[in-house]
């Protein structure tokens, strides 16, 4: 076809196929020469199409993450590979395809609180401060931050546990636990509560013991970190009372012991005797001897006795003083003795003088009178006289006394004739009569100096013996006012009669010039004429002074007044500047000088700083300026001060305020700390109320010099915990928030049990939980807590095991017993003890007299506590006493002394006792007289006392040698009488006291020795177990105070 050669048939299909082929590729060459391309079209998947910068056509780049020509091929691009930073610092790269991710190592976290990050956001790793999990080394530990690590150390006070320091906390790895410094130290005459825990810083404080007091020293112990208990250096001094109080007329009977529960007796001086009171004194806790109530008064035989018809005298009712008996008035001495001596005793001996009563029989008889008598005749009895009918009395006594003598006294009484006798006596006048029978008359007439002014001028006796009156009235003489005389004062006693004198003076300022200066009352009621002149005085001008103006209103009259004032720059230095015109015309003199004003230095004034130099004029109108000082502005008022002419300078008006700022700014949320002073370079503090918080630096404001307060970004942020944690093995049952305060509560999940520790988690202040340190555990047995314990019977002890289900505890205890009085003694007990009770009790086998401390410990937890303890003295039992074989003028026994078993042996005492009566004897008496101060009733008497650390190990003791043992008097003994020996023997510590007592009788008799042998005879192979036998029965009898005789 179309000249093309033809083929076979089946050849030519084959070649139809390749021509057809040939052709459409022709074609296609033909296309892509003929048109534009599409890039686009042939870019990779993973690629993207864009135009390129200078705009001739598309481009294909792969996407971001991809590598390659973006059409063939993209690839992934590792970031990671290519930088090692690309994360940033503490980071862990991971790539994936098209892209990568960051994660930090362990200790940090991504700053955005992304687990997962890409650092373009600016996110990076920050170290995570483990230590902000204030439980993360536990109890006792410190926690010290890393970058991306931690570890902890123990604090002061604690030690590490399975393991060593540094140390990350795991459990049953490494831990820290409180240093425990176990039992208190014994301080001598102290004690201390029980210690509730004896771990580091733990304190217990230490009390004196009972009879001594707090002399020095510090009274804490305090658990140190190295497990060693610091202090206490308290020292305990013994109670000294010192000397006993003096009681006034006594003497003190004492053995010089002044530890508390001494005793001190007082006895009256001789010439006095007791009144009452107590008359003894005790050395109390306070160190003071208790007030003795014994009241001594000085022997007094009282008033003498009365003998009739006599009267004592005496000055002194004290013995050896006198009474004189005089007879009383009205009696006569009629022998014996007049005078009575005051005894030793007390009493007045006999005085003998009779005193018989006077008697002057009849009283006389009188001429021409009668007597008037009650017929009485003793001493002052009056028999009166009266003159018969017809007479009358013309003077003499008129009545008789009995004398002293018993003898009437002499009346003189004279009974004439009736007779008038001088007429009346009238004012003014005189009287003229010669005769004062019946019928006669008197004339009267007026005397000089006074005149008549009626009445009737005679009288006339009268026959009953009276005159009748007469009326005449005379009148004095009266002068009236004297003259009066010009400057003249008139010196006069204002009478006006005849013969009365006025005197005249000059008056101040005139001078006397006359004669005669008074004038007399006449007989012609006229006063006389004087002479006296007064002149008045005057004084020259007064003088001049040097820088002074005078001052002078030109008076010269006495009293006149001229005074200086210093000129301008001046001022006056004396006491006087005035001179006064006097009585003798002369100017008196002024004392003193005008000198030069100089201010001195000027003032100080508050707030207000000078200023001045040393090289300032101080002299009058000098000027010195002031200004304000720091913290103060000028307010107002000049700044300056003028030396002024009072020498003084000038106040100035200056007025320094102190700067202040004010009432500070409030912050919202934050509470104001400040003093409420507001003046310059005050501070004011800032502190974010309960529930927030601030990031700021600077929390305070201070008032600056212009009144302000300083500028202060100060933010307070509210304090949000976040969610509450969890606790191992327990469930949250409640929470109320996340904020400060909030509280979660948590309890043991089923199968659990609580094994201590708080079941409360809350929110602090510091945006923290306060974990809960409850325990929650499978249930298993729980051990035992000590709690509770408590001494009771003096030497037992119980506690609160506070147990679950567990069978048996054992406890180990460990005591230490020593006695402050006997050096050397020390008793250390270590003993298990097992029990199944809940409040198990255990009593010891402890020596009397003794201070303890007490360990337990449950050894199943390690749990302890301790207690201290003192035990009671015993009774000091009875010492070995031997007697003498041998005749001995005196008895005697000899004791050896004993040793501080049962407690400390403070006294030896021997009594004496009278056996003429049954004896009731108590040993544990404390009021046992000396022998100058026993009953007579009770006959018994301490006769010596002897402190044990006076004696030596073997004593012999003669029975009334006569010898003073301190205050306490070794009688001798009366052979006539029968006697109970008694040796008591006392032991004293702690405000205790026991005492035993052993006795024997001495029977009457010439022979000491025979009676002793009687009365041992039976008992003299074991004497000193007789006597111990009869001293413990002695000491139960006479303490239930028995009859011991």
């Amino acid at each position: 076809m179309n000249g093309v050669p033809e083929l076979p048939r089946s050849a030519g299909a084959a070649t139809a196929v390749l021509l057809l082929l040939a052709s459409l590729q022709v074609q296609k060459v033909q296309m892509l020469i003929t048109t534009p391309p599409d890039i686009c079209a042939t870019c990779h998947e993973n690629a993207t199409c864009s135009e390129k910068e200078d705009g001739s056509g598309k481009i294909c780049i792969c996407m971001y993450g991809l590598i390659g020509n973006g059409r063939t091929y993209c690839q992934d691009k590792d970031e990671c590979k290519i930088s090692s930073l690309i994360c940033g610092e503490h980071t862990v790269c991971h790539n994936t395809y098209g892209s990568f991710y960051c994660t930090c190592l362990d200790g940090y976290r991504p700053s955005s609180n992304t687990e997962l990050f890409i650092p373009n956001d600016g996110t990076h790793c920050e170290d995570i401060n483990e230590c902000d999990n204030q439980e993360i080394c536990g109890d006792g530990g410190f926690c010290h931050n890393f970058n991306g690590s931690y570890n902890c150390t123990c604090q002061e006070g604690y030690s590490v546990q399975n393991g060593s320091e540094p140390f990350i906390r795991h459990v049953g790895g490494p831990y820290c636990r409180a240093v425990d410094c176990g039992m208190l130290p014994i301080v001598k005459d102290a004690v201390a509560p029980v210690a509730s825990t004896t771990t580091y810083k733990s304190a217990v404080r230490y009390t004196c013991q009972k009879g001594t007091v707090w002399k020095s020293g510090n009274n804490t112990a305090i658990c140190m970190a190295t497990g060693m208990w610091g202090g206490p250096t308290l020292v305990c001094k013994e109670i000294d009372c010192g000397r006993p109080p003096a009681v006034a007329h006594a003497t003190i009977v004492w053995t010089n012991g002044s530890r508390l529960g001494s005793v001190a007796h007082y006895q009256c001086n001789p010439g006095y005797h007791s009144v009452g009171g107590r008359n003894y004194s005790m050395c109390g806790l306070h160190g003071l001897w208790e007030e003795a109530s014994l009241s001594c008064n000085e022997m007094d035989c009282g008033p003498p006795a009365v003998h009739p018809g006599a009267t004592a005298w005496w000055n002194s009712t004290r013995p050896g003083s006198l009474a004189i008996y005089q007879c009383m008035r009205g009696h006569y001495e009629a022998g014996g003795k007049n005078f009575s001596t005051c005894l030793t005793n007390g009493s007045w001996d006999n005085a003998s003088l009779l005193c018989k009563e006077i008697d002057c029989g009849p009283p006389p008889s009188v001429l021409h009178a009668s007597v008037v008598w009650t017929n009485g005749s003793r001493l002052d009895s009056v028999a009166h006289y009266q003159c018969s009918f017809g007479y009358h009395s013309i003077g003499g006594r008129a009545y008789s006394k009995c004398g002293m003598r018993g003898i009437w006294d002499e009346v003189s009484l004279s009974c004439n004739e009736t007779n008038c006798g001088p007429p009346a006596v009238h004012p003014g006048t005189t009287t003229w009569w010669n005769n004062t029978r019946p019928g006669s008359v008197a004339i009267y007439q007026c005397i000089r100096g006074h005149s008549v002014v009626g009445g009737k001028n005679f009288s006339t006796c009268l026959t009953n013996g009276s005159w009748d009156n007469a009326s005449l009235l005379c009148k004095e003489m009266d002068c009236g006012p004297p003259p009066v005389v010009s400057h003249a004062s008139a010196i006069w006693d204002g009478s006006t009669r005849l013969g009365s004198v006025v005197f005249y003076e000059c008056k101040e300022g005139f001078r006397h010039v006359g004669e005669r200066n008074f004038t007399v009352c006449t007989v012609d009621g006229d006063w006389e004429n004087i002479s006296l002149v007064c002149e008045e005085i005057y004084c020259k001008v007064p003088h001049l002074i040097q820088n002074a103006n005078l001052l002078w209103d030109g008076s010269r009259h006495p009293g006149s007044l001229a005074s200086y004032q210093c000129k301008e720059g001046f001022y006056f230095k004396g006491s006087k500047n005035f001179s006064i015109c006097n009585l003798r015309g002369i100017w008196d003199s002024i004392s003193g000088e005008c000198k030069e004003i100089d201010c001195g230095p000027p003032p100080s004034l508050p707030n207000i700083t000078p200023l001045w130099n040393d090289t300032l004029d101080l002299r009058y109108g000098a000027v010195v300026y002031y200004r304000c000082t720091e913290g103060f502005y000028h307010a107002g008022g000049d700044n300056f001060s003028m030396c002024a002419a009072n020498g003084l300078w000038q106040m100035t008006s200056l007025l320094c305020k102190e700067i202040n700022c004010g009432k500070p700014a409030s912050i919202p949320h934050a509470t104001v700390l400040w003093n409420q002073a507001s003046q310059l370079g005050s501070k004011v503090y800032y502190k974010c109320q309960d529930g927030f918080f601030t990031h700021s630096k600077n929390n305070y404001s201070m008032c600056a010099a212009d009144g302000k307060w300083g500028q202060l970004n100060f933010t307070c942020i509210e304090i949000d915990c976040g969610i509450a944690p969890s606790l191992a093995n327990a469930a949250m049952t409640a929470s109320n928030g996340t904020v400060l305060g909030s509280v979660a509560h948590y309890q043991c999940n089923e199968g659990f049990i609580n094994m201590g520790g708080t079941n409360v988690s809350i929110c602090t202040g510091q945006g923290k939980w306060l974990l809960a340190t409850l325990i929650c555990d499978g249930i298993k047995e729980a051990s035992p807590v000590i709690s509770d314990l408590v001494i009771f019977d003096e030497k037992c002890i119980k506690w609160n095991a506070q147990r679950d289900r567990r069978a048996n505890e054992t406890y180990k205890l460990h005591l230490k017993g020593l006695r402050v009085y006997q050096e050397g003694f020390l008793e250390e007990i270590v003993t298990n003890f097992t029990s199944s009770e809940d409040s198990p009790e255990l009593c010891l086998n402890l020596h009397p007299g003794t201070n303890y401390s007490l360990h337990i410990t449950a050894l199943s937890t390690g749990i302890s506590t301790q207690a201290f303890l003192s035990t009671e003295i015993g009774d000091p039992g009875v010492p070995e006493i031997v007697f003498p074989i041998a005749e001995d003028p005196l008895p005697s026994f000899t004791f050896r002394k004993m040793a501080d078993i049962n407690g400390p042996i403070s006294l030896y005492q021997v009594i004496v006792a009278s056996q003429d009566r049954s004896l009731d004897f108590d040993c544990g008496s404390h009021n046992i007289p000396n022998f100058y101060s026993q009953d007579e009733n009770e006959q018994i008497y301490l006769a010596a006392e002897f402190h044990a650390e006076d004696l030596s190990e073997e004593v012999v003791f003669l029975i009334g040698d006569r010898r003073f043992f301190g205050e306490y008097y070794n009688a001798p003994l009366d052979k006539s009488r029968a006697y109970v020996i008694i040796l008591r023997v006392i032991s004293e510590w702690k405000q205790v006291q026991k005492q035993s007592c052993v006795f024997w009788v001495q029977t009457k008799g010439p022979s000491y020795t025979t009676q002793h042998i009687t009365i041992l005879a039976v008992g003299s192979g074991v004497l000193v177990a007789f006597f111990v036998f009869l001293g413990n029965s002695f000491v139960w009898y006479c303490g239930k105070k028995y009859p011991c005789g």
